[in-house]
């Protein structure tokens, strides 16, 4: 995989020209969310989290940092981003740097093992869990569930994969998880939100 190419906020990635909301727009025939679509996401977790102003944020998956950036601009105090992809976090980068943002970014493969000394007042963990399944089995997916769970005050986990909410409640309740669904997802691919305390 290329590493981005960065002109101006535009990200040239496999050929395809990609921009950092909210900072752009996304270009709709590439992006299998519609800005909209993240848009609706992005309220419904800044509703459920109430006052923003001065909560640290660790967002694991935080792909081109979409959800981190808004939370930013509602006034977070920093954001945590992780991810395994470079060239997602290198636009990161930039946009913090060019805006004087609190974004860190850390590259890493997930799962990762956090420190459980280190608390986050809300991690974001967003359309990652099945990955994890399938890549790193059922077992560590959990583990790294509980392991969130030990960090954060509140955690919003959505499932990947299409219509995969029904599995994602079992693995909650079986993370000792309390949850309720803040966003109900769309089809094609409807991944609920839910909130996690």
């Amino acid at each position: 995989m290329e590493e981005a190419e960065i002109i101006d906020g535009a990200k040239l990635y496999d050929g395809r020209l990609y921009v950092c909301p909210p900072f752009g727009e996304f270009n709709k025939e590439e992006s299998y969310r519609s800005l909209e679509e993240n848009e609706s996401r992005f309220k419904a977790i800044r509703n459920s989290i109430g006052s923003i102003p001065g909560k640290n944020i660790l967002d694991v998956g935080c792909a081109t940092g979409y959800m981190g950036f808004r939370l930013l601009q509602c006034g977070a105090d920093y954001i945590l981003g992780l991810d395994n992809k470079p060239s997602q976090l290198k636009l990161i980068d930039h946009f913090a740097k060019r805006y004087d943002l609190k974004f860190h970014t850390w590259c890493v493969n997930i799962p990762i093992i956090l420190s459980p000394t280190v608390k986050h007042d809300v991690v974001l963990y967003l359309d990652l869990h099945q990955h994890i399944i399938q890549y790193h089995g059922l077992d560590a997916a959990m583990d790294f569930l509980r392991m969130l769970k030990k960090i954060s005050k509140t955690c919003f986990i959505s499932p990947s994969g299409q219509n995969n909410n029904g599995k994602m409640e079992i693995d909650l309740i079986e993370a000792n998880f309390k949850f309720e669904c803040v966003y109900e997802g769309k089809a094609p691919y409807g991944r609920n939100i839910y909130k996690c305390w």
